[in-house]
C-alpha cells in the first residue's frame, strides 16, 4: 500500500510538468493504440446506458483519460477525465490529474478550486499535502484576485431525500457537487417520500381535447357521429377521461404507424404539482428545519412537475425547500453524464433560491434561467462570480 501511494506522489509530481512534454511512463500502465480504440468504443457504449453502477462508469471515463493523456491528446483526457468526475466527484486522485492538466493549459481559475477541494476534503495526506503545496505555486499567485473563494461553511448542513426511486448515481453526484461547490455539508437521508397526488395534472387529456377538436373541426357532421359511435359513444358531451382516450386511440388507428403514436401518448408521464411537494417536505422535516444549522431540505424526483402557469418545471424552490425533477434531463438515448450535468445545474439553481440568492444574469452560469433544454445544455455546471459574490454576502449574514 505505503509503494502505491508513494507510486501516485511520484505520478502527480511529474505530471505537472506541460502536456507536450509528458511521460508516457508516469502511469502505472501504457495503453496502445489497440486499447485506447477499445476503450473509446466501451466509452460510446457507456454513454448510451443508465442502468449501470457509477464505479463501472468511472473506472472506464478514467481509464480513457488515462490513455488519452500518454498519447498526448489532453483536450480529450481533460473530457474523459470531466464525464468521470461528474459520476464520481470525490475522486480525490482524478481531481488532482484534471487539475493538472488544466495548469498545463494555464486554466489556474479551474485547478485551483479543484485543488481547494482536495486540501479541504482529502484524508490522504500526501495528496491533500500534495494539493496545498500547489496552491502556493507562483501560477497561483493572484489568484484569490482572480476567483472567489467562498468560506468554509461544513457547520451548515443541507439534506438530500428522494421522491420515489430515483437514480444513486444521479443522488450521489448531485451530493457531492453540492458539498464542493457550496462549501457546505451535504447529507442524503434514506427516507423515500411517496409523493402528494393532491393536484395531479394529466397532460395527455389537453392532447386528447386537441385532438378530439380537431377531428371534429376536420370531419362532416355524418363522419363524426360515424367515429362516435365506432367507440361506443352516443354523443361528444360530458366525456371522460376514458371516452376521450378511446377516440384518440381509433383516430390514431387510421394513421399511419398509428399505433407507435398512441404507444407514445399513453408513455406521458402524469405531472405532480411541485407546490404540493414542496408543502409536504415542509410538513415531513419540520424538526430539521427549525435548526438555524441547517439550510434546507432538498428533493430529487424521477416524476415530471408543473408549478401553477407553467405546463413543466425542471425545479422549485422556497426559503429552506426544494425539489429538482430530472423527468425532462434523460432518455435511454441520454448519456449518463449529460444526465448528470443537468441535474446538478438545477440542484444549483434550486439550491441558491434555498438559500435566497437572487437568480444572476450570467448566460452560461449553472443558475441561469433556461427556456428550454437546449438553453439548459448551453450552460456551464459551475457558479458565475455574481452568484458566489451572492453566496459570500447570504454567508456573512447567518
Amino acid at each position: 500500500m505505503r509503494q502505491f501511494i508513494r507510486a501516485i506522489f511520484c505520478i502527480l509530481i511529474i505530471a505537472f510538468c506541460s502536456c507536450d512534454n509528458a511521460d508516457r511512463n508516469i502511469y502505472k500502465r501504457n495503453y496502445t493504440d489497440e486499447e485506447l480504440r477499445q476503450l473509446e468504443a466501451k466509452v460510446t457504449l457507456i454513454d448510451r446506458l443508465d442502468n449501470i453502477t457509477a464505479n463501472q462508469y468511472t473506472d472506464t471515463y478514467f481509464q480513457l483519460g488515462d490513455a488519452y493523456y500518454q498519447h498526448k491528446q489532453c483536450d480529450a483526457a481533460t473530457v474523459a477525465f470531466e464525464k468521470g468526475l461528474r459520476l464520481d466527484p470525490w475522486n480525490y486522485l482524478y481531481l488532482l490529474k484534471l487539475a493538472l492538466l488544466e495548469f498545463s493549459n494555464k486554466g489556474y481559475p479551474k485547478a485551483y478550486r479543484r485543488l481547494t477541494v482536495v486540501a479541504d476534503n482529502c484524508m490522504d495526506e500526501k495528496l491533500c499535502g500534495l494539493a496545498k503545496r500547489y496552491m502556493t505555486k507562483r501560477e497561483f499567485k493572484d489568484i484569490n484576485k482572480a476567483i472567489i473563494t467562498l468560506p468554509d461553511m461544513r457547520s451548515y448542513s443541507l439534506y438530500l431525500v428522494s421522491f420515489n426511486k430515483t437514480s444513486a448515481v444521479l443522488t450521489s453526484a448531485v451530493a457531492a457537487r453540492l458539498a464542493q461547490d457550496f462549501r457546505i455539508h451535504v447529507e442524503i437521508l434514506s427516507d423515500t417520500l411517496i409523493p402528494d397526488r393532491k393536484n395531479q395534472n394529466d397532460p395527455r387529456e389537453e392532447l386528447f381535447n386537441e385532438t378530439i377538436a380537431m377531428s371534429k373541426s376536420s370531419s362532416s357532421r355524418a363522419e363524426y357521429q360515424t367515429m362516435l359511435k365506432q367507440v361506443g359513444l352516443a354523443s361528444d358531451r360530458n366525456l371522460t377521461l376514458a371516452d376521450k382516450a378511446k377516440i384518440v386511440h381509433y383516430l390514431c388507428g387510421k394513421e399511419k404507424d398509428g399505433e407507435q403514436l398512441w404507444l407514445s401518448i399513453i408513455a406521458i408521464p402524469e405531472q405532480y404539482d411541485a407546490e404540493i411537494l414542496l408543502e409536504q417536505l415542509e410538513e415531513r422535516y419540520k424538526y430539521l428545519l427549525g435548526n438555524e444549522r441547517v439550510l434546507g431540505v432538498l428533493a430529487l424526483t424521477s416524476e415530471d412537475i408543473y408549478s401553477t402557469g407553467l405546463n413543466y418545471v425542471f425545479g422549485s424552490a422556497r426559503p429552506k425547500l426544494g425539489v429538482v425533477s430530472y423527468a425532462r434531463f434523460m432518455d435511454e438515448n441520454t448519456p449518463i453524464d449529460i444526465a448528470v450535468k443537468r441535474t446538478v445545474m438545477q440542484a444549483f439553481s434550486t439550491t441558491g433560491f434555498m438559500i435566497e440568492i437572487p437568480r444572476c444574469s450570467t448566460p452560461n452560469c449553472a443558475r441561469a434561467f433556461p427556456n428550454s433544454l437546449e438553453e439548459h445544455d448551453r450552460k456551464d455546471d459551475i457558479l458565475c462570480d455574481e452568484c458566489l459574490e451572492n453566496l459570500k454576502v447570504k454567508y456573512r449574514e447567518l
